[in-house]
Formats: C-alpha cells, structure tokens, sequence
C-alpha cells in the first residue's frame, strides 16, 4: 500500500481548460441595461460661444494673475475682411507711478489721476499746482489746462 493522501477535490470532476472554456460559453450572459440620456443643448450663436470662451478665459487668467487689474477684451465685427486678428484679450498690471520732484517749468511726461493717462505737457508750477500745455515746435499749443497737485503727478522730467 502507498502513502497516498486523498486530496480534498477528489469528489470533484476532473477540470481542465477545456472543460472550464465549455462550461463558461454555456453559462447564461446577464445583460445590464443601459439608460442613454442624450443632453440636448440648445444651439448657440458663434457670439454667444465666444462670450462663455472669454468667461471662461478671464475665470483662468483670474486664477493664474489674482492682482491683475486690466482687463480688457474687443471683438472685431462679423465679416470684417481686414488681416488684423478680430479678437483681442489684454490682462494686466498697472504700472507703479514714479513720481519725480519738480525741477522747474519744463517738458514733463504727466500722469492725470482721474483718467489715469500719461500725456506730454509743457508745465509751470502756479501756486495753486501746475499750468500745463500741449508742446508742439517750442512753444504751446491748444489752450493751458490747471492742475492741483493732486490731479496731476509727474512722472519723467523729458527737458527743462
């Protein structure tokens, strides 16, 4: 007699790949239905498009430049036949005023506080602030405009 230990599957048929191929081919396919909901979105205008596409830019540029505070976008008009790209985004920083100290009347590169733009002026202190020009060929053009010290900062002393 042999030192044989009957293993526990002995009862069982004998399995191989065969066999176990068979018997899956034969088992019953479980379907899962499916539910197909089609979202149906309404369609949009090219401008309608463009105004979510340029939301969704100033919500990136937001995340990527939170101190940014210049936002500026222009669109060209439909079938404009010009080269010129129609579609323009600007984002941002203002730029820090250097103040310069008065050195005498002179040609000055202005900042005006209320606009925020920087023209050339001719300018002359008054004793209430300054007295500015447009200078065009040496002397001044237009009529003089007057200034207080708070509307008006100078930026770049240009000759004086």
């Amino acid at each position: 007699m042999t030192d044989h230990v009957p293993a526990a599957a002995e009862g069982l048929p004998n399995l191989n790949r065969r066999s176990l191929l068979a018997g899956l081919a034969a088992a019953p396919v479980v379907a899962v239905p499916t539910l197909t909901v089609a979202a149906v979105e309404p369609t949009r205008s090219a401008q309608e498009r463009m105004n979510a596409a340029v939301a969704e830019l100033k919500l990136a540029a937001a995340e990527l430049w939170p101190d940014a505070d210049i936002w500026r976008e222009s669109y060209g008009t439909p079938g404009d036949k010009s080269e010129a790209l129609p579609v323009m985004f600007i984002v941002g920083r203002s730029a820090r005023v250097c103040v310069v100290p008065w050195t005498g009347a002179g040609l000055y590169e202005c900042r005006e506080t209320k606009t925020g733009e920087q023209p050339v002026y001719w300018v002359e202190k008054t004793p209430k602030g300054y007295r500015c020009a447009h200078w065009w060929k040496g002397k001044p053009q237009g009529g003089w405009r007057r200034y207080s010290e708070s509307q008006l900062s100078l930026v770049r002393v240009l000759e004086g």
